[in-house]
């Protein structure tokens, strides 16, 4: 019937809102621990992370012939959507990655978890004052 139906939908979408609100309070009990391992992981996995920046600014942001001079106003604009970004970890590869390309690259992080997204700006914070 319609309103068996109907019925089903609202419990599935009332379980997936208590899943996201779990998930949520799940991530942002550890996103203290992710943080402080972001310094201890990177080293093992930075030729990994370096190699999946750069074909992923390959991918994303193709550089296109120009012969206009190195300066800002010729760069190549690229912005880029981080979903469930976490700390913000990959960051600085794929800025180090825009770098080397001479690429202007815009990052947008997001996450379920809003202590994630604050060590995420937090990073950003930091990665733009260096």
């Amino acid at each position: 019937t319609t309103g068996g139906s109907s019925n089903s939908l609202v419990l599935l979408i009332k379980n997936e809102e208590e899943h996201l609100r779990h998930q949520q309070g799940v991530f942002d009990s550890i996103s203290g621990w992710f943080a402080d391992r972001d310094k201890e992981v990177t080293p093992a996995l930075e030729p990994i992370y370096q190699a999946m920046a750069r074909d992923l600014l390959t991918n994303l942001c193709p550089k296109k012939d120009n012969n206009d001079n190195d300066d800002d106003e010729g760069q190549e604009e690229c912005h880029i959507l981080d979903v469930a970004c976490g700390t913000g970890v990959l960051w600085e590869f794929l800025l180090e990655a825009a770098n080397e390309r001479k690429v202007r690259l815009s990052i947008t992080g997001v996450d379920l978890s809003p202590a994630m997204v604050e060590y995420a700006s937090e990073r950003a914070k930091e990665l733009l004052l260096s």
